[in-house]
């Protein structure tokens, strides 16, 4: 059985999302990301791994696969500099009109862990301070 062939959105904020809502799937690009073959490509290859291995546990992997073996970091960190509504794919939640409220786990997963980094930091400050006095 040959694989579908998704359709493409193009949105003005984010870089790259697999979307799946009342039965339906789609991926969104960012419509900046044409001027920008290489990047694009890329993103889209991306979002095809998301779009074909569906919206589970593998979605995790794939992006911890993929965030060390990207050569276009570099392009992607431009990109967002150079289009600033881009660095949204960076938020844990999001309200789109289109499908309403959405979250992203592995973003959840960063934040979290950034959460969890910073509070045992403060604690280890706080109790080594208080072990000074």
């Amino acid at each position: 059985m040959a694989k579908q062939t998704p359709e493409i959105r193009y949105i003005n904020y984010g870089i790259g999302f697999t979307v799946e809502d009342n039965g339906q799937k789609w991926i969104e690009l960012n419509k900046h990301l044409k001027k920008y073959p290489d990047l694009h490509t890329s993103v889209l290859n991306h979002e095809l791994k998301h779009y074909y291995n569906g919206t589970n546990r593998f979605d995790f992997m794939i992006e911890l696969k993929d965030m060390f073996k990207s050569k276009d970091h570099f392009k992607l960190l431009a990109f967002q500099l150079k289009h600033p509504k881009s660095f949204a794919c960076l938020l844990p939640f999001m309200y789109k009109k289109t499908e309403g409220f959405a979250w992203n786990s592995y973003m959840c997963a960063v934040w979290t862990a950034i959460l969890l980094i910073a509070i045992m930091g403060g604690i280890l400050i706080w109790t080594k301070e208080l072990l000074q006095v």
